[in-house]
């Protein structure tokens, strides 16, 4: 056949799709990516280099669904094959640099993807429909991963279906801000989607899908068992210690990393427990007596949401002091007062934990990384300081400004025992910063209870007014601080956070004004529940040649501090450059108050004065002032900490189940 038969033989092969439906299918298309463009240009600075690549994999995208060809078989199969490769690079560099992780996961990451696309293909019996559902998914939960990662520094994780309701209660805080590369990555996912669609294999008969699709079940359980097989990491080198979700994920890739998970959603025994060795450990505790104050002191607790000072990864210049007040007190210049930073477990999100390790002692180095007590394990009941205070006379109050069902706090606080429990809606003030009740409305609102309270007061506050986004302008909001880098061309994230932290400081120096004037003793404890997003402090990362995926164990453990303090309108013993875990805070709070400590308290201060000063999730420091990673702890320390999970999975799995 010649040239010229070939062509005109192709010509009647080949054909233009110009039916009217198929033509606007064609047009939406176009949009999607017109759209996807836009928002990249309008987030980011123009770069004709990804505006070509993206106008490049439109061109072919449409082109492939417009022009009719017959495909050979053997094509089609191979599209299918490649198909679920070109997933799984998409979803995993939405991230992470595919040099990141294993090799070992990088191929157990693949073998989940070719068995999700045939275990759906055997269901719907045609690629056409298997394809289009496969990609969708995986296109739909990466770039919500993506997104979860920007806002709050960590991946997705299993446990996040608990939070998903307070998620939703302020995504519409956040902008979603589609960048070039964030563009590209949603490009692939829909020319995979239409080549998908396109190689149309098809399995005629219909009595293999069911027993096909029984039959996958089989290479799942065997690849569940090989994930979750004991010593892991030593027999594979995949990373399952949940020391960092989002290292853990950028070695492991996400799907590995989620499997993994699954496996941590319930509270495992501590090695060597009983109930009676739990027990023990506890009537063995030497509590040393004191005598209750003639006169007992109001306590307000005050957890300041995303409160901290991004100085501590690195100095930088601002147009004025973005917390000057604060800053007096940590320089001890502030009379009656304990201050320091406190090194808390969570960063950028989860907010419940920071006051479940104040409240309870109990530390989150013993949960899966990223679980959330609150969600997760408490059911029951839970042993808290409030019952506690409340022996001593304490009318106690657990408030915050926002939604009740938040971190399912309504339900926990009552668990607690708090004897008033205020909401968003019943706050005697309740005027706003930005989208959120500000924390000069928040503190009058405290006072107000104070004041209308007899007897002595016990206040725990969860403030509002400082959770992210940081992004977008608000007409009651004149952002006041401006940082200045020599190697950044954006703050504006980081400016407007500081600005945030300015309003706060001028609101505490308020605040102890007026019960600095009062005649009821009065102790006023202060911290920042974590730090906030890298996308906030970016700017101080890229000024210090800083990289977030290749941090040090002592650039992570900056991530968890944030600034505290211990103040009184009475005299105290001072102290500057305290440092502090949660799970330790109250027993600093009641020793200045001159309260009873109880035998889980004593415990935790004989490890807090001894050779564990300091614990977080992410590790702790010895008594030689060491930072150590859990994994690196000597048999001494590993018997101590087994010690406090023992005693912590009692008070948390047994001591509420035994007075059922």
């Amino acid at each position: 056949m010649s040239f010229k038969e070939k062509a005109v033989s192709w010509r009647q092969e080949v054909h233009i799709g110009k039916t009217k439906p198929r033509l606007i299918k064609a047009a939406i298309l176009l949009l999607c990516f017109g759209i996807l463009i836009g928002m990249a240009w309008y987030y980011s600075e123009f770069s004709a280099k990804d505006c070509a690549i993206l106008a490049g994999i439109c061109v072919l995208t449409i082109a492939i669904y417009m022009i009719d060809m017959p495909v050979h078989p053997v094509i089609r199969i191979l599209f299918a094959l490649v198909i679920p490769l070109g997933c799984f690079y998409t979803f995993e560099t939405l991230t992470h640099q595919m040099s990141t992780m294993i090799e070992l996961a990088k191929r157990l990451n693949i073998a989940f993807y070719y068995w999700l696309f045939l275990f759906v293909f055997f269901i719907a019996g045609r690629t056409s429909i298997s394809m289009a559902i496969c990609v969708a998914a995986i296109a739909i939960i990466g770039v919500g991963n993506y997104f979860v990662v920007m806002f709050r520094s960590n991946p997705i994780v299993p446990w996040d279906i608990y939070s998903f309701e307070t998620a939703m209660s302020v995504a519409d805080n956040y902008v979603f801000s589609v960048d070039w590369a964030l563009a590209e990555h949603i490009a692939m996912f829909i020319l995979m989607l239409i080549v998908g669609v396109r190689t149309n294999i098809r399995l005629n008969k219909k009595i293999l899908r069911p027993i096909l699709t029984v039959a996958m079940c089989i290479p799942a359980y065997f690849y569940i068992s090989y994930l979750w097989q004991d010593n892991l990491e030593r027999n594979t080198g995949l990373n399952d210690t949940l020391f960092n979700a989002k290292y853990m994920h950028s070695k492991d890739g996400f799907f590995v990393s989620f499997i993994l998970d699954i496996h941590f959603l319930q509270i495992e025994e501590p090695k060597n427990y009983s109930d009676e060795y739990a027990l023990s450990l506890l009537n063995e505790q030497k509590v040393e007596k004191v005598e209750t104050p003639e006169e007992l002191p109001d306590i307000i607790a005050i957890m300041d949401e995303t409160f901290s000072d991004p100085a501590v990864l690195g100095e930088f210049e601002t147009n004025k002091d973005y917390m000057p007040f604060v800053h007096s007190i940590l320089r001890g210049e502030v009379a009656n007062t304990i201050s320091g930073y406190a090194d808390v477990s969570v960063l950028g999100g989860n907010t419940a934990n920071s006051e479940f390790e104040f409240l309870t002692g109990n530390s989150m180095a013993f949960f899966p990384n990223g679980s959330v007590p609150y969600l997760q394990y408490i059911r029951d009941g839970i042993s808290t300081i409030v019952p506690q205070l409340e022996e001593y006379g304490y009318t106690t109050y657990g408030t915050h400004p926002y939604r009740a069902k938040g971190w399912n706090r309504e339900f926990i606080y009552d668990l607690m025992g708090f004897d008033y429990r205020y909401f968003q809606g019943s706050f005697p003030f309740e005027d706003k910063l930005r989208n959120y009740v500000s924390d000069e409305a928040d503190f009058k609102s405290i006072l107000e209870w104070r004041n209308n309270t007899e007897g002595p007061f016990f206040m725990f506050n969860v403030t509002m007014q400082n959770h992210s986004n940081y992004g977008g302008d608000f007409d009651n909001f004149d952002p006041q601080i401006v940082a200045k880098f020599k190697n950044t061309s954006s703050n504006k994230y980081l400016n407007k956070y500081l600005s945030l932290m300015y309003e706060t400081d001028q609101d505490v120096a308020s605040l102890l004004s007026e019960l600095s004037q009062s005649d009821r003793k009065t102790i006023v404890v202060f911290w920042g529940d974590h730090q906030p997003n890298d996308y906030v402090v970016r700017p101080i990362y890229k000024e210090y040649g800083l990289d977030f995926d290749n941090q040090t164990y002592e650039q992570q453990q900056q991530r968890q501090k944030t600034p505290f303090f211990i103040w009184a309108n009475y005299d105290i013993q001072e102290q500057t450059n305290v440092e502090i875990s949660l799970n330790y805070l109250n027993i600093l709070l009641f020793e200045t108050a001159g309260l009873q400590l109880d035998e889980y308290q004593t415990f935790r201060k004989n490890l807090w004065q001894g050779q564990i000063p300091m614990m977080n999730a992410v590790g702790y420091r010895n008594d030689d002032g060491d930072l150590v990673e859990y994994d690196d702890a000597p048999e001494e320390i590993q018997n101590l900490l087994n010690e406090y999970q023992n005693i912590q999975y009692y008070r948390m799995e047994r001591e509420y189940s035994k007075k059922k």
